[in-house]
C-alpha cells in the first residue's frame, strides 16, 4: 500500500505549487519591506501594496504553470474570480495580523513575519481550492 503522504509529496503539481508559492512569498516580502523601509508606508499600506503588485503574477503562474490549465469558454473569468476571492481572504487575514503586530511591536521584521503567518493560514486551503478549480479545465 502506498503511503498517501508520500504520494502527495511526489505529486509534480504540488511541487510546482510549492515553487510558485516560494516565488510569490519572496516577492511579497520584498515589496512589503520596500513599502516600509524605502517608501516609509504604514505596515498595513505596505502589505496592501505588496499584495496588489504580486497578485497578477501569482494568478498566471498558478494557472499556467502549476495546473497547466487550458482556456475554455468562460473558464478564465470563473478561475480569476475564485483566485481573487482567495487572494483577498489572504490579504484580509495578513493585514489584520500585520495591524495587530504593528500596534504592539515596532520591528519591521516582526511585521514581515506577521504577514507571512497571515498568508500561511490561507496557503494550505488555497492549494485544494485551486486544484479543484483549475483541474476542471
Amino acid at each position: 500500500m502506498i503511503n498517501p503522504v508520500k504520494k502527495l509529496l511526489a505529486d509534480p503539481k504540488l511541487l510546482r505549487y510549492g515553487a510558485v508559492s516560494v516565488f510569490n512569498l519572496a516577492s511579497h516580502q520584498f515589496f512589503l519591506a520596500l513599502g516600509q523601509q524605502i517608501l516609509d508606508l504604514e505596515p498595513t499600506k505596505a502589505n496592501l501594496l505588496a499584495a496588489t503588485i504580486t497578485a497578477i503574477p501569482a494568478f498566471f503562474l498558478s494557472r499556467n504553470w502549476v495546473w497547466r490549465a487550458q482556456i475554455t469558454q468562460g473558464s478564465m473569468r470563473n478561475e480569476a474570480v475564485w483566485f481573487w476571492v482567495i487572494a483577498l481572504l489572504g490579504l484580509i487575514i495578513s493585514t489584520i495580523v500585520v495591524f495587530i503586530v504593528s500596534r504592539t511591536v515596532e520591528s519591521w521584521l516582526a511585521i514581515q513575519a506577521a504577514s507571512l503567518f497571515g498568508y500561511f493560514l490561507v496557503w494550505i486551503g488555497k492549494f485544494f481550492v485551486l486544484d479543484r478549480l483549475f483541474s476542471k479545465t
